[in-house]
């Protein structure tokens, strides 16, 4: 069990419009000395781990928040919050002369964008996950497959397009030990 909390503030004046070869030449020069911001960072999590029986469990959740202004004649500056929640089971197991390694999860998340101009966007995902590993112990020679669907929404005010994507992927793999350092 554990858990972790972090913050950075950051007050900078903006190098302004210079060409890439104008930062090379000098790269504490400005254009203008009227662009500066802020940058405030925070975040904050939770994360635990247990074992029952022959299962290894594990859950974190974690949120984090920005707030970046910009001011370089006319203000400009976003409010960006994030969240996600992860759960996984895994089961290790050996049957004779095979070995198993079985893993399911479940992966949660948001993220949203205000922007001082009032344009809101902001997403939403969920991921389901599955993969088992199979390795013969005498050669090491190991067969892995794999799936993740995952279903993800997404918004944005100044707009009437919602896309919603439902991304699967999918892995199928074998291996094999030539050293002990070497697959």
């Amino acid at each position: 069990l554990g858990a972790l909390a972090g913050r950075q503030l950051l007050q900078s004046g903006w190098p302004g419009s210079l060409t890439a070869a104008k930062f090379d030449a000098n790269p504490s020069q400005a254009s203008s000395l009227v662009n500066f911001g802020t940058s405030k960072s925070e975040n904050a999590g939770v994360f635990a781990q247990a074992t029952l029986g022959e299962w290894e469990l594990a859950l974190d959740a974690n949120t984090r928040t920005r707030i970046v202004r910009n001011f370089s004649g006319s203000a400009y500056g976003a409010d960006i919050a994030a969240m996600n929640t992860n759960v996984r089971a895994r089961h290790q197991a050996q049957w004779g002369l095979v070995g198993n390694d079985f893993a399911v999860g479940l992966d949660v998340g948001q993220w949203s964008n205000l922007s001082t101009s009032a344009v809101l966007s902001d997403s939403q995902t969920s991921a389901l996950y599955v993969t088992d590993d199979v390795t013969y112990t005498p050669s090491q020679t190991r067969v892995s497959v794999g799936l993740r669907s995952e279903m993800l929404n997404k918004k944005r005010s100044s707009s009437t397009v919602k896309p919603e994507e439902k991304p699967n992927a999918w892995n199928l793999g074998v291996s094999q030990s030539l050293a002990p350092d070497v697959t």
